[in-house]
């Protein structure tokens, strides 16, 4: 039994030491080299006295920041990735909420980036450059030390996600429930060491550990994609073509994209055996044209919050879905209890939506310094009273369909109240994201003026044609109010939808 990540790379540097394990752009590093630089670094995090503290990677390259990780999971503690691209005030937030004992950057971002940290609360006895800390010796007594008094428990990191409050949450993930993850996901989806990743999320993004623990475990090679790819489409699939990449798990905006612009026809990425993805809905509409495309290529759905160690439900894709039909979440991944609750705090019966909770070593620690918050999201089981069982209130709606699948059905904060009715957004973006000349929709609701508001790309959808089509769809209270098109969607960085940019772009503009 393993306690601690690094453990995986400890037994497949014996066996692939030379073989690239992470690549980005003309740069890459081995097993090797990544466990003996984060060896040496977490030798300089221990000279510090930290143990089980937080140590921030802020402002480093790709490869750098995996090692980063590393080094700190080596030393005892646990990292926290931190976006440098976020609003200043918002770094601050962060800061304030982490009281970090050690940053990470590097020796490159010496001057703006240096600063901005300065100006957000970060004290420069706290700021550690890379470079200077990679060149350290490696003490091995330290880091028996350190290894022989850490617990699977303990902390692996702390990812920043938004709070409803405007107060960023910082989810804490152990090692025991990400190792849980990594296993079961390596198992059922045969990643190996033939498995080659093209990867798009950001590492402060919790879909990529499955890539960062799995080749770590695996002896795979992750390719990491520069965001700029993202922006030619074309380029995009000629890379994955020229890495051979075979694995891709993605959010769904970068797969609609490639199908609505015919690419899979024209420049099909010819090495592809699976396609993950996850992180918001997948529109059938577009799933069907790679399924055309590339039948013979393994599809998944993954769902699951930061809190629950990245995804705690999946469906492989088995069988053919009409354009407007949903695809199902399906079913717990192992280890893990999935639970579907009503308002009265009891399971759901046939067709009952209701609040989806999950339990399991997958959960979370919680919320860093933030105990009422925690309370609230992360509380005993309804069912029983006998013994402490701690479940998480996802905040996410479903219900189980005739084949006893797990369907999702909006936001619990998706669901407005309108005219006295209670609609979920969700159910207007699926009537919309099936009218033929929409790739991309976002339903949106405008408090003020008590209007629902759908966005849709591209620009050139006839709205009114587009209108008459959502009549014959959706009951008249469910209607738009407003509808407006795009060129293209505002993503976040994690490359989701960015609901609020399109309200204030569109509607507020």
């Amino acid at each position: 039994m393993i306690k601690n990540v690094t453990e995986y790379l400890d037994k497949t540097v014996q066996i692939f030491p030379e073989k690239a394990a992470f690549c980005y752009e003309d740069k890459a590093i081995t097993f090797r080299v990544l466990r003996e630089q984060a060896r040496r670094i977490a030798t300089a995090i221990i000279s510090r006295g930290l143990f089980r503290k937080p140590v921030a990677v802020a402002a480093i390259g790709k490869l750098n920041a995996v090692i980063s990780f590393v080094a700190a999971a080596y030393s005892g503690n646990f990292y926290v990735p931190i976006d440098i691209e976020m609003p200043k005030m918002r770094l601050r937030k962060i800061l304030d909420a982490l009281n970090p004992e050690m940053i990470i950057t590097d020796d490159a971002a010496q001057g703006g980036v240096y600063e901005l940290l300065l100006q957000a609360g970060a004290s420069k006895e706290k700021i550690y450059f890379f470079q200077d800390l990679k060149n350290r010796e490696t003490d091995e007594a330290a880091l028996a030390k350190a290894e022989k008094r850490q617990i699977d428990t303990d902390l692996l990191y702390v990812l920043f996600t938004s709070g409803s409050t405007g107060i960023p949450k910082g989810v804490c993930v152990s090692h025991r429930a990400v190792i849980d993850y990594t296993e079961w996901y390596s198992e059922t989806f045969h990643i190996d060491s033939r498995t080659t990743y093209g990867a798009q999320t950001p590492l402060f993004f919790d879909m990529s550990i499955s890539e960062l623990y799995s080749t770590m475990k695996q002896g795979c090679t992750t390719v990491y994609i520069p965001k700029k790819m993202f922006m030619s489409p074309r380029k995009l699939v000629e890379l994955l073509n020229e890495k051979r990449v075979n694995t891709i798990f993605w959010v769904p905006f970068p797969l609609c994209t490639i199908a609505n612009l015919g690419l899979l026809e024209k420049c099909p990425p010819k090495y592809l055996e699976k396609v993950l993805f996850g992180g918001e809905a997948m529109p059938n509409k577009q799933l069907n044209i790679w399924r055309r495309a590339l039948p013979n290529v393994l599809y998944a759905n993954f769902f699951g919050p930061t809190e629950a160690a990245n995804f705690f439900a999946y469906y492989i894709v088995d069988r053919d879905f009409e354009d407007n039909e949903p695809l199902p979440i399906g079913t717990a991944c192992r280890n893990i209890d999935i639970l579907v609750l009503n308002e009265d705090g009891k399971p759901v019966e046939g067709r009952e939506v209701g609040e989806i909770c999950v339990r399991g070593s997958c959960l979370s620690h919680g919320y860093y310094g933030d105990m009422a918050m925690t309370d609230r999201a992360f509380i005993q089981n309804p069912l029983h009273s006998d013994y402490r069982d701690i479940i998480y209130k996802t905040g996410d709606l479903g219900c189980f369909n005739e084949r006893q699948e797990l369907c999702w059905n909006g936001r619990k904060n998706f669901q407005i109240k309108h005219k006295g009715y209670r609609i979920e957004l969700g159910e207007i973006e699926a009537a919309a994201a099936a009218f033929a000349e929409v790739s991309a929709c976002a339903a949106l609701y405008d408090q003020k003026q008590e209007k629902i508001c759908l966005a849709v790309a591209p620009e050139t959808v006839e709205l009114q044609k587009l209108y008459d089509y959502l009549r014959e769809e959706l009951p008249h209270y469910m209607l738009p109010g407003m509808i407006k098109a795009t060129a293209a969607f505002s993503v976040t960085a994690n490359g989701k939808t960015d609901r609020q940019a399109i309200m204030e772009e569109l509607f507020h503009g």
